[in-house]
């Protein structure tokens, strides 16, 4: 089963998996978060300022913290957590999820059992695979992060 948000750039991510008809479902769950007002802007050193703030907030605990008019870490991980129940449902041996930056860290956060505030600890690559193994109601990280996959395509 290939799983992925409803938006465009993890659909491009795993589309050879899709134009092979393996079984597709998109949810919106796993979108990237809203970030608001700084939505798809360029960085300035005031939003980086603004966003440091703000995950300065959530480590300390403050998840109902955001962007102006975006969504916050609490908002985040009540869909994510939706989606780790939703998954553990699945009958499927195998299931590839393409999400997005800090969705994938809050979802990595959560199955490790952590809580949201201690996203920070979790870090990522672009791309990078993660092999998790579902087993006696917990989940088993096996590879983590990995990118070794992306070595043929360096310039």
């Amino acid at each position: 089963l290939v799983v992925t948000s409803a938006l465009k750039r993890a659909q491009q991510t795993v589309r050879h998996f899709i134009e092979r008809d393996i079984p597709w479902i998109q949810t919106a769950d796993i979108n990237e978060i809203s970030w608001g007002e700084h939505e798809g802007l360029h960085s300035t050193p005031e939003r980086v300022a603004i966003y440091n703030r703000m995950i300065s907030e959530w480590k300390t605990g403050n998840l109902d913290a955001s962007l102006p008019k975006g969504e916050t870490a609490r908002q985040l991980s009540e869909r994510v957590g939706r989606f780790i129940d939703w998954i553990k449902t699945r009958p499927e041996k195998r299931i590839l999820i393409a999400t997005h930056g800090r969705t994938l860290r809050c979802l990595i956060t959560m199955l490790k059992g952590l809580e949201p505030a201690e996203m920070e600890r979790v870090s990522h690559n672009n791309t990078g695979l993660y092999v998790i193994h579902f087993q006696d109601d917990a989940f088993i990280f096996e590879v983590e992060n990995d990118t070794s996959h992306l070595a043929d395509m360096a310039v």
